[in-house]
Protein backbone atom coordinates (compact mmCIF):
# COMPACT_ATOMS: atom_id res chain seq x y z
CA UNK A 1 0.00 0.00 0.00
CA UNK A 2 1.23 3.64 -0.70
CA UNK A 3 1.92 6.36 1.69
CA UNK A 4 3.05 8.84 0.04
CA UNK A 5 1.43 8.54 -3.71
CA UNK A 6 4.24 8.36 -6.49
CA UNK A 7 7.76 7.15 -5.45
CA UNK A 8 10.09 9.46 -3.14
CA UNK A 9 12.68 9.92 -6.02
CA UNK A 10 10.12 12.24 -7.86
CA UNK A 11 10.07 15.49 -6.11
CA UNK A 12 8.10 17.41 -8.40
CA UNK A 13 10.59 20.17 -9.83
CA UNK A 14 10.88 18.28 -12.80
CA UNK A 15 8.09 17.61 -15.22
CA UNK A 16 10.41 14.68 -16.70
CA UNK A 17 13.02 12.51 -16.48
CA UNK A 18 15.12 11.68 -19.21
CA UNK A 19 17.90 8.63 -19.25
CA UNK A 20 21.23 9.23 -17.38
CA UNK A 21 19.53 11.70 -14.84
CA UNK A 22 20.32 10.74 -11.58
CA UNK A 23 17.62 10.09 -8.58
CA UNK A 24 16.98 12.87 -6.27
CA UNK A 25 17.40 10.21 -3.62
CA UNK A 26 20.94 9.41 -4.74
CA UNK A 27 21.69 12.93 -5.66
CA UNK A 28 20.37 14.08 -1.74
CA UNK A 29 22.26 10.75 -0.09
CA UNK A 30 25.83 11.54 -2.25
CA UNK A 31 25.58 15.66 -0.96
CA UNK A 32 24.84 13.84 2.58
CA UNK A 33 27.86 12.03 2.77
CA UNK A 34 30.23 14.69 1.36
CA UNK A 35 29.83 16.84 4.50
CA UNK A 36 28.98 19.62 2.44
CA UNK A 37 26.49 21.18 3.93
CA UNK A 38 27.95 20.57 7.82
CA UNK A 39 30.86 22.49 6.72
CA UNK A 40 28.73 25.91 5.19
CA UNK A 41 26.88 25.62 8.08
CA UNK A 42 30.45 26.27 10.01
CA UNK A 43 31.95 28.14 7.73
CA UNK A 44 28.82 30.33 6.54
CA UNK A 45 29.56 29.48 2.94
CA UNK A 46 27.95 27.81 0.55
CA UNK A 47 30.11 28.13 -2.76
CA UNK A 48 29.59 25.44 -5.28
CA UNK A 49 30.43 25.22 -8.89
CA UNK A 50 28.90 22.28 -10.91
CA UNK A 51 30.75 22.11 -14.39
CA UNK A 52 28.43 19.13 -15.67
CA UNK A 53 25.50 20.09 -14.08
CA UNK A 54 23.07 18.68 -16.45
CA UNK A 55 19.85 19.39 -15.57
CA UNK A 56 20.59 20.30 -12.31
CA UNK A 57 19.77 17.67 -9.82
CA UNK A 58 23.23 18.25 -7.27
CA UNK A 59 22.26 21.87 -7.45
CA UNK A 60 18.36 22.10 -6.70
CA UNK A 61 18.90 19.00 -3.66
CA UNK A 62 21.82 21.18 -2.11
CA UNK A 63 19.50 24.18 -2.42
CA UNK A 64 16.37 22.17 -0.59
CA UNK A 65 18.68 21.14 1.83
CA UNK A 66 20.70 24.18 2.74
CA UNK A 67 16.88 25.66 2.85
CA UNK A 68 15.51 22.64 4.81
CA UNK A 69 12.75 22.23 2.49
CA UNK A 70 10.76 19.09 2.42
CA UNK A 71 10.60 17.34 -0.28
CA UNK A 72 6.66 17.13 -0.46
CA UNK A 73 4.42 19.88 0.78
CA UNK A 74 3.25 19.51 4.25
CA UNK A 75 -0.33 20.62 2.61
CA UNK A 76 -0.18 17.70 0.66
CA UNK A 77 -2.77 15.04 2.02
CA UNK A 78 -1.16 11.90 2.27
CA UNK A 79 -2.85 7.92 2.02
CA UNK A 80 -1.52 7.34 5.49
CA UNK A 81 -3.93 9.80 6.57
CA UNK A 82 -6.94 7.80 5.59
CA UNK A 83 -5.45 4.28 7.65
CA UNK A 84 -7.39 3.26 10.51
CA UNK A 85 -4.39 3.94 12.64
CA UNK A 86 -3.75 7.68 11.70
CA UNK A 87 -4.15 9.58 14.54
CA UNK A 88 -4.46 12.89 13.20
CA UNK A 89 -4.07 14.95 16.27
CA UNK A 90 -0.41 13.46 16.85
CA UNK A 91 0.20 14.20 13.27
CA UNK A 92 -0.74 17.84 13.67
CA UNK A 93 1.37 17.85 16.65
CA UNK A 94 4.32 16.94 14.46
CA UNK A 95 3.37 19.41 11.15
CA UNK A 96 3.10 22.15 14.05
CA UNK A 97 6.45 21.43 15.40
CA UNK A 98 8.18 21.04 12.25
CA UNK A 99 6.98 24.48 10.89
CA UNK A 100 7.96 26.06 14.11
CA UNK A 101 11.43 24.73 14.04
CA UNK A 102 11.50 25.70 10.33
CA UNK A 103 11.03 29.39 11.54
CA UNK A 104 13.68 29.44 14.19
CA UNK A 105 16.58 28.00 12.00
CA UNK A 106 15.67 30.65 9.44
CA UNK A 107 16.12 33.49 11.55
CA UNK A 108 19.60 31.25 13.23
CA UNK A 109 21.37 30.07 9.59
CA UNK A 110 23.04 32.91 7.56
CA UNK A 111 24.72 31.00 4.66
CA UNK A 112 26.27 32.69 1.83
CA UNK A 113 25.24 30.80 -0.90
CA UNK A 114 26.43 30.42 -4.46
CA UNK A 115 25.11 27.24 -6.50
CA UNK A 116 26.55 27.92 -9.75
CA UNK A 117 26.11 25.42 -12.80
CA UNK A 118 27.35 24.75 -15.85
CA UNK A 119 27.13 22.50 -19.10
CA UNK A 120 28.27 22.17 -22.74
CA UNK A 121 24.67 23.02 -23.92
Amino acid sequence: MSTSYEDLHKHGYKPFMRWGVLRETLTAACILESGILETARKTGKLHVWDPFCGSGSFLIEMLMMILERPCRSLEEKMPFENWPIHNPELYEKFITELEHLETAKAKGDNIDVWLIGSDIS
